[in-house]
């Protein structure tokens, strides 16, 4: 495993939304291979991993995500960035407002975009980066009732691209990662017999650990990729490509 080696020795690590499922497999990942880690999560009891920092901030408060851009920008020097948290209500076209469809995207996109805007300096001045902003399968596939969530995750499409073409030549790599049905908080709040009809629709036959996402994760990350950028990689169990949902 990429975590059984300091990969990450001097490196510092932000992970937005690091206190539960993939955000916390991912933070504890990274201090296992040596990087300093600092996560985020809305609720001011929320915390990472042991050895990791905390800041409480909700993205959909504009005032709590320029407090944790002001905290970056004048006591952290950011080497690895996470876009992790993420907002999403059920909605379709006519039950969401603009009001909803705002929120979604401010936590979705308008945060990451703040978050990656702080950390460049730092990454251009040492020629070294690597973004990953996490994805979701629905990109691919076609979803109900996911609107604005799924409108916020293609233009973070767009932005990692665009982060690649902009900033690659200074050794700064952005990519997106994409998990499939990951057995995280959602798995358990549904029913067996759900449960088992999507194992049944994925061809691995089973959900992903939140582990599996973050050993992805930590790859891409690492100074082991040197030459994959501005890319959408799933990681899925192959859904995406199995046509059965």
């Amino acid at each position: 495993m990429v975590s059984d080696i300091k990969i990450f020795e001097g490196r510092s690590a932000l992970v937005t939304g690091g206190t539960r499922g993939i955000g916390f497999a991912m933070a504890e990942l990274l201090l296992e291979s040596g990087a300093k880690v600092l996560v985020t999560g809305s609720q001011a009891e929320g915390k990472g991993p042991q050895g990791s920092e905390f800041f409480q901030a909700d993205f959909s408060q504009e005032k709590q995500v320029m407090q944790l851009v002001n905290f970056i920008e004048e006591n952290h020097s950011v080497d690895l960035l996470i876009n992790n948290a993420a907002g999403y209500r059920p909605s379709t076209f006519d039950t969401a407002d603009a009001d909803q469809a705002r929120r979604v995207h401010e936590i979705s996109y308008i945060t990451p975009f703040r978050l990656v805007h702080a950390c460049l300096p730092y990454m251009k001045k040492n020629n070294f980066g690597r973004i990953l902003n996490i994805g979701t399968l629905w990109t691919a596939m076609v979803c109900r009732d996911r609107s604005a969530y799924i409108g916020s995750k293609m233009a973070l499409i767009g932005m990692t691209r665009n982060l690649s073409a902009d900033y690659a030549h200074m050794n700064i790599l952005s990519n997106m990662l994409s998990p499939g049905f990951t057995d995280t908080e959602w798995a358990k709040n549904i029913s067996s017999e759900k449960r088992k009809h999507i194992e049944q629709k994925i061809p691995v036959g089973r959900l992903a650990t939140a582990q599996e996402i973050a050993q992805a994760a930590l790859w891409l990350l690492s100074p082991l990729n040197t030459y994959i950028t501005g890319q959408n990689i799933f990681i899925d169990g192959g859904v995406t490509k199995s046509h059965q949902f």
